[in-house]
């Protein structure tokens, strides 16, 4: 929606009208620092305007361009902050609790924080957790996302529109009981790229990435999780 501002401004003014006319939500926007390094002063002016029509804006400071680079530059956010006056919500590579709170006491009113919560769960608390802790907490995880599927299957002829109820810990608890550690789910293909997460840190991760791609019981699984340990 970037390469076409003006259809989505008008957009954003449709929504804005409807959502607080009818409603007492709030409306937000999120978007990037602009399609490229030389788009910024386009997107900044952009998000002025659009600062007129909502209530708060996520920005991630990566241009389209940039991807997934690592080298985190919160300047951008920081001169939009400088020019409007309603919240400002950073966004990207914010990689633990103490600098979320570094990033918002330097400029923001709040920070979003999205992938680095993968596989770190502990990122919203002060709270440093062992590599033991979280290990294990990598294998309830996957526990928890196979009782999920394993849910899923017995009730989808039941569901209306495919959508699943909130479902609490002591109905996922009962349906970890059904694991059966010989069968293959697609939940561990699925968990792969989670499973990284939690062990990224530990010299010996990508080996252990590279053996995951093979692994396609539980078993197999735990048995894995086991050489983690060691």
């Amino acid at each position: 929606m970037l390469k076409h501002r003006p259809e989505t401004l008008d957009i954003i003014k449709a929504l804005s009208e409807i959502i607080h006319s009818h409603s007492d939500f709030s409306f937000s926007v999120k978007s990037r620092a602009g399609l490229n390094e030389e788009d910024k002063s386009t997107q900044l002016e952009f998000l002025k305007e659009v600062a007129n029509y909502t209530d708060f804006i996520s920005v991630h400071w990566r241009t389209l361009k940039q991807l997934y680079s690592w080298d985190a530059d919160f300047s951008f956010i920081k001169h939009l902050k400088e020019l409007v006056r309603i919240p400002i919500i950073a966004n990207g590579w914010v990689q633990s609790y103490d600098h979320a709170k570094e990033v918002v006491s330097m400029w923001f009113d709040w920070v979003m924080i999205g992938q680095s919560a993968i596989g770190n769960p502990w990122i919203f608390t002060p709270y440093v957790p062992s590599t033991e802790e979280r290990l294990f907490t990598m294998l309830e995880h996957l526990e928890m996302m196979i009782a999920a599927e394993l849910y899923f299957q017995e009730t989808v002829k039941t569901l209306k529109g495919y959508k699943m109820q909130q479902l609490d810990i002591s109905l996922l608890d009962n349906y970890k009981e059904r694991i059966d550690k010989n069968a293959s789910y697609h939940t561990l293909v699925e968990f792969r790229k989670y499973a990284f997460c939690y062990v990224k840190w530990l010299n010996y991760a990508r080996e252990w990435k590279i053996k995951l791609q093979s692994v396609k019981t539980y078993r197999e699984f735990e048995e894995s999780f086991k050489s983690l340990l060691s």
